[in-house]
């Protein structure tokens, strides 16, 4: 081995076994250096670059023995002592180069006495070791170091970093943008020390100087809020509150599109995949990157949304009540901007899309705070009622079966809001209000009829959120070619038995009434009796009370001729005593009222003694327990006509005939030849 610049002897201390031997040859590299470099300017800058490249080759890449590869680090230090800070700086690449090469050594101590190598030179050099071609080996290294297997080893790299920290905090020179550049790449680091190793950093530089380059590594940071060490977590939470204080006392300086970046990152990290923690940090700086940067970030307020909205639904209170709070943070800016000038298309599609997102398998809160916010934007942007209709129509109409129950307050309001949503984005197109129609039909068909016990509560609604005339005549429609289309006549006179109990009883049905019992000479009553007399037929005992109702009387006592040729079920029966009980009821006020004219409205007297031909007599127990017989109340009311018909036939009256209506009648004859085939279909499905 030669060195030009160095004796024999210099050369055989640096390699010798003995620490004490190795210094004395360190000493004579530094004397050298300092004599032919610093002293008489014998070197130039290349002479001691072709030396410390020979003290490389010659000790730090030694596979001989440990004890050159150590004199070597000596030998380095000493040319780093000998250069001075005054000098150094040229040389700092060439310098370092030696402790990173050993960092990696097999040997223990090596490994150890290169860490102390690179203090030593940190303490010479001092900020020139920040050199940015410098840094990032530097800063890579000690993250090595940091998970050595050797606890000496770590506790001398543990030196090292806070001595290399203290010089990157307190030298202006200091390069921000290449540290942001290096974190970004250590914080995928597989191994938790070193992840750990990058946060110490980030904690000890001022967040204000870093902030420009903060979404470069701002979502490394979250991630960390999952790892599997504690201590990495609690300084992941540190260093990212420290970066939130920053953003709020310093909003100003950020661009626009770093507002972006960062709000992008938050709701990444909010992302279900993650953990509590993460989601409930990612949650804050959502709603305080709402409160800060308010418009700025408005084109990425769907992404927020949808985020926020499955936060309001999760079982930790905290995340629940953070999500609440940005809700209310994305509600007044939504507010805001509605008030300064319309909402942008994009935007409200992308928010229909998160609202959208949001009713799929979500929690109660989560559903109806996202209907809450579709009620909302339909309600100020009505021309997105047809796209709203594309994008959630399906998931509105599943909405209707929520599993709640209607009575249940949470239950009961997504059910209250989705039709009311329904209700709004049908009201405007027949078609697709028929559509809406069929779908219900369908619903309440589905799973052998497993949620018809819904639909009195959904009717009655529906009934209250648009014109009832309208949408009673409208259902009455779907359901007759629903069961001309597909056959099952049981469907139909299940569903119509409900509705005509829901007509006869239910106050959001009164207008309906009020039209059907003008009869038919009114061109509405008319048109609507034609409308539901197609559903209705599907049902014998609905049908009569529908013709009562109306005072087609004939029809009526036709209806119960039919009666008396069927083969009457047990459930007919029922239905009928149910009906008799109705007739009690003051819907049929003045069906009773004119049984005072038995001459007069000679079908209706027949019908009703027909009925108490067919209504079966035994007793049933009322709502107070008492007993009661329809039988009964029919037969005392019917006795009373006889004693009428003598009293009329009495009195000569002489009032004027009522008006001719000029309305066409119906074909009484076709629709009583009708009910007969229907009736026949129902009798042989159920055979």
């Amino acid at each position: 081995m030669e060195l030009p610049a160095l004796s024999s002897d210099a050369l055989k201390c640096l390699e010798s076994s003995k620490p004490e031997v190795r210094k004395r040859g360190a000493a004579e590299v530094e004397r050298r250096v300092h004599e032919l470099y610093v002293v008489e300017g014998k070197w130039r800058d290349d002479d001691l670059e072709d030396f410390l490249k020979r003290l490389f080759s010659c000790f730090i890449k030694s596979i001989v023995s440990a004890s050159l590869r150590k004199g070597g680090l000596l030998a380095f230090f000493a040319v780093a002592n000998a250069l001075g800070e005054r000098y150094i700086q040229r040389f700092v690449p060439e310098l370092v180069r030696a402790p990173l090469e050993l960092f990696l050594d097999q040997d223990t101590n090596v490994r150890y006495s290169a860490a102390e190598c690179l203090f030593n030179i940190a303490k010479v050099g001092g900020k020139h070791l920040l050199q940015e071609h410098c840094f990032g080996d530097i800063f890579a290294g000690i993250c090595n170091l940091k998970s050595d297997n050797d606890k000496h080893v770590r506790s001398a790299s543990d030196k090292l970093d806070d001595m290399f920290r203290k010089i990157a905090t307190t030298s202006r020179d200091f390069n921000n943008a290449g540290f942001a550049r290096v974190v970004k790449q250590h914080m995928v680091s597989p191994e938790s020390r070193k992840r750990r190793h990058v946060l110490q950093w980030l904690e000890a530089i001022p967040a204000d100087a870093l902030m420009p380059f903060l979404p470069q590594f701002l979502g490394g940071i979250f991630k960390m809020l999952s790892d599997s060490d504690r201590k990495t977590v609690r300084l992941a939470d540190t260093v990212l509150a420290g970066y939130l204080l920053c953003l709020r006392d310093n909003h100003a300086a950020q661009p626009d599109k770093h507002w972006e970046q960062i709000i992008c990152t938050a709701v990444d990290a909010c992302s279900k995949r993650m953990d509590e923690a993460t989601r409930s940090t990612a949650l804050i700086w959502i709603h305080e990157v709402l409160k800060i940067a308010g418009r700025k970030v408005m084109d990425h307020m769907a992404d927020c949304l949808e985020v926020v909205l499955a936060g309001a639904g999760d079982d930790n209170d905290a995340i629940a009540a953070t999500a609440n709070e940005a809700d209310e943070e994305l509600m007044q800016l939504y507010t805001a901007e509605l008030n300064a000038t319309q909402v942008p298309q994009t935007t409200l599609v992308a928010l229909l899309r998160a609202v959208t997102a949001s009713l799929k398998g979500a929690e109660e809160v989560t559903v109806q705070r996202g209907l809450e916010w579709m009620e909302m934007i339909l309600c100020h942007y009505k021309q997105m009622i047809p796209a709203a209709f594309e994008m959630c129509f399906a998931e509105l109409v599943a909405l209707l079966v929520d599993p709640s129950d209607p009575s249940d307050p949470a239950g009961g309001r997504t059910v209250e809001l989705a039709l009311r949503i329904l209700a709004n984005i049908t009201r405007e197109s027949e078609e697709a209000h028929q559509q809406f129609l069929v779908e219900l039909l369908h619903l309440f068909k589905g799973d052998g009829y497993r949620h018809m016990d819904k639909a009195p509560h959904i009717i009655k609604t529906l009934a209250n959120l648009t014109q009832p005339t309208r949408f009673l005549g409208l259902l009455a429609q779907v359901v007759r070619k629903e069961a001309e289309t597909s056959g099952d006549v049981a469907f139909a006179s299940s569903f119509v038995t409900n509705l005509s109990m829901i007509l006869l009883t239910s106050p959001e049905l009164l207008p309906v009434r009020d039209v059907l019992r003008r009869g038919l000479g009114d061109k509405q009553a008319l048109e609507l009796f034609r409308e539901l007399h197609g559903a209705w037929v599907y049902n014998a005992v609905s049908l009569l009370g529908l013709c009562l109702l109306v005072r087609a009387d004939e029809h009526a006592y036709q209806l119960v001729q039919v009666f008396g040729e069927m083969e009457v079920s047990v459930s007919m029966l029922v239905q009928l005593d149910r009906l008799v009980q109705l007739l009690e009821s003051p819907v049929y006020a003045s069906l009773r009222l004119a049984l005072l004219e038995p001459e007069a409205n000679t079908y209706l007297t027949k019908t009703m003694f027909g009925l108490l031909m067919l209504v079966p007599q035994f007793s049933s127990l009322g709502e107070d327990g008492d007993s009661c017989s329809s039988f009964d109340d029919l037969h005392q009311r019917l006795k009373a006509i006889n004693a009428l018909s003598t009293l009329n036939a009495r009195m000569k009256s002489r009032s004027a005939a009522p008006a001719a209506s000029t309305m066409k009648p119906p074909d009484w004859k076709n629709l009583l030849q009708h009910f007969k085939r229907v009736s026949k279909r129902l009798q042989d499905s159920r055979r």
